[in-house]
């Protein structure tokens, strides 16, 4: 289950970098990240790994240029309570990923790419609670 969180982490965080403050770049051509966008990225990616997950944080680093995104996940202990108090266990995991700009040659692909995978009606993508 951590392995599959920290993917999952992984995962948004990089949606998040995708982000790019789109102003600001076409007025100095500085690749910042727009925070609000990230978040609500982020947000909708989580929404649609399964009702078990939830975010706990994105944040930005001071710079703007990095994205922090920190999940967590209840585990049922099934036969572990016999030996453990409680039902479940809470699984953390928290990922970063840095925004980039990338070349005019490859960013239609890119970009559809990741909307595709952060807006499955768009077609079927497969998340962690199966195909959508």
């Amino acid at each position: 289950v951590q392995v599959e969180l920290a993917a999952t982490a992984d995962s948004a965080a990089l949606v998040g970098a995708s982000s790019i403050d789109e102003v600001t770049y076409r007025a100095n051509e500085e690749v910042i990240l727009d925070h609000a966008m990230a978040k609500a990225v982020v947000a909708e990616y989580v929404l649609l790994q399964g009702p078990d997950l939830r975010l706990v944080e994105v944040s930005l680093s001071q710079s703007a240029t990095m994205i922090t995104v920190t999940l967590e996940e209840d585990v049922p202990l099934g036969l572990l309570r016999l030996f453990v108090e409680g039902d479940a266990l809470t699984v953390r995991a928290s990922a970063s990923a840095r925004a980039t700009l990338v070349p005019p040659a490859t960013s239609h692909s890119l970009r559809r790419q990741v909307i595709s995978s952060v807006f499955p009606h768009r077609q079927n993508v497969r998340t962690r609670s199966g195909v959508v």
